[in-house]
């Protein structure tokens, strides 16, 4: 099974907007020497919301409520060694203060030193440190260390590949908020694996809901298509589209297609062919060849919109150049046709 590892620096409290006033509230109570504020001013100012971007005073910042043994400032801190802009990147303090972070018992400066320790980020690869502190954030309550864990369990980097273990973890991610781990291990259960996870559908409708709750667009495909082909689940068509369609909400591009199909086809909600090459055209145009082809279909046939073969054979060969199968043969099939009519 192909997974995606959770790379990169997860960001370490969404920020907020700030207007004017609110910034100036921030900055008194930053003098009064509250740090939560501190900490604040310094996100607005790295991130320029409320305030011109100024990385150097967010380090300032957290260098303040860091020095004064504030976990997030020390995690805020490192990050910003490694994000920041080059005059302040510095590998040696990047790792010293998400150490400290960590030491602290910050989730999130665990998390991010242990993906730096697994990738070779930075620093020489070291899979049983980064074991460790992803085993340290999980305990702390990051969804995303356990699932990082889980990864390192099954494609075994530096620990013996343990199913049994693979599942907690997965479970536990899910469980504190991490949609991919909840649709990672429900796609498990739909599977199963010989020797080692028997196949489990309700278990699996279970993982995907809650993965679906927590606005994971796969886990929203998932429960859509279940309900869809009542594949583990009674079958529902009306559902299936409003699954789709909040996955699709989301970002998850085959969903818009398969919400596209629904309303070409009147499959659970009212046929609708200018729904459909709406949701089309912004598929190709994100470069979804699938929405090219069927865009194209509709361009061929009339379909929601005046005919126009030219246009369809262009959205053909779109597809075909984004290594699509369908697009390339139907491109050069339409061709052939237009020669034969042109004779």
């Amino acid at each position: 099974m192909n997974k995606v590892l959770l790379a990169g620096f997860i960001a370490l409290l969404s920020t907020q907007s700030f207007a004017n006033d609110n910034v100036d509230t921030l900055a008194s109570e930053c003098q009064a020497g509250n740090d939560d504020s501190c900490n604040q001013l310094g996100n607005a100012y790295f991130d320029g919301n409320g305030v011109q971007p100024d990385a150097n005073k967010a380090k300032e910042l957290f260098e303040t409520t860091c020095n004064k043994d504030n976990a997030y400032g020390c995690a805020k801190l490192g990050t910003l060694y490694i994000l920041g802009p080059s005059n302040i990147i510095n590998t040696d303090k990047a790792i010293e203060f998400l150490e400290k972070s960590c030491n602290l018992d910050q989730k999130n400066g665990c998390l991010n030193l242990g993906v730096l320790y697994n990738e070779g980020r930075l620093i020489q690869a070291d899979h049983e440190k980064a074991n460790a502190l992803y085993e340290k954030a999980c305990n702390l309550g990051e969804g995303g260390a356990c699932y990082n864990l889980a990864n390192n369990y099954e494609y075994e980097r530096g620990l013996k590949r343990d199913m049994s273990k693979i599942v907690m973890l997965e479970e536990k991610s899910c469980e504190l908020g991490l949609g991919v781990g909840c649709s990672t291990l429900a796609l498990r259960y739909v599977n199963g694996i010989e020797g080692e996870l028997e196949k489990n559908m309700e278990k699996a409708i279970n993982l995907v809901t809650s993965g679906c709750n927590l606005d994971d667009g796969l886990s929203c495909f998932y429960l859509a298509t279940s309900y869809r082909d009542g594949f583990g689940i009674e079958k529902n068509l009306e559902t299936a589209v409003t699954l789709f369609d909040k996955s699709c909400n989301v970002g998850y591009l085959p969903s818009c297609n398969e919400l596209g199909n629904a309303f070409a086809s009147g499959s659970g909600v009212e046929k609708n062919y200018v729904n459909a090459n709406n949701l089309y055209y912004k598929l190709c145009v994100s470069e979804y060849a699938d929405g090219c082809v069927n865009l194209a279909n509709s361009y061929a046939n009339g379909f929601g919109t005046a005919q126009d073969v030219n246009l369809a054979l262009s959205y053909l060969k779109k597809a075909c150049g984004l290594k699509n199968e369908d697009g390339c043969k139907f491109a050069a099939q339409l061709e052939e046709r237009m020669k034969e009519l042109n004779k």
